[in-house]
């Protein structure tokens, strides 16, 4: 077996870390970590992730453990705007935001009304999930 490739898993956090927008405190605050352990993951100090660092950060970025760990190349097998939707409402709900998540949900519902697919089917559960915030815009 060869040596694990450290390089490339700092590389697809530093990349999908930008590709979602996200700053390294977003990312510490989804991930349960320091931002300084973040950043030294990113950059490369930090050499040996424990299980717990590569599954939170994973779960923070919206892909995979085997993606970041350079098992599987594909990053993500949902839809780029469900997964973006989902990545910002799991953050929410975890940082039990209340305020936030009804603007995510908001956010979220109008996302998905401009999404040129988007069907009757698509869009109740936003509203059904807005009803229960008292933020339901129609």
């Amino acid at each position: 077996m060869s040596d694990f490739d450290f390089s490339g898993m700092q590389e697809r956090i530093r990349s999908t870390r930008s590709a979602r927008k996200m700053s390294l405190d977003d990312v510490a605050s989804a991930s349960g970590f320091t931002k300084s352990h973040v950043w030294e993951l990113e950059q490369g100090r930090s050499r040996n992730p424990t299980v717990k660092a590569v599954w939170g950060l994973s779960r923070a970025l919206g892909v995979s453990p085997a993606y970041l760990l350079g098992l599987d190349p594909q990053e993500s097998a949902i839809d780029p705007l469900a997964l973006e939707i989902a990545v910002l409402i799991d953050r929410r709900i975890r940082g039990a935001e209340i305020e936030r998540l009804r603007e995510a949900l908001v956010w979220a519902d109008l996302k998905i009304r401009s999404f040129p697919r988007a069907d009757q089917s698509d869009v109740e559960p936003i509203r059904q999930a807005l009803k229960g915030t008292g933020a339901d815009h129609g």
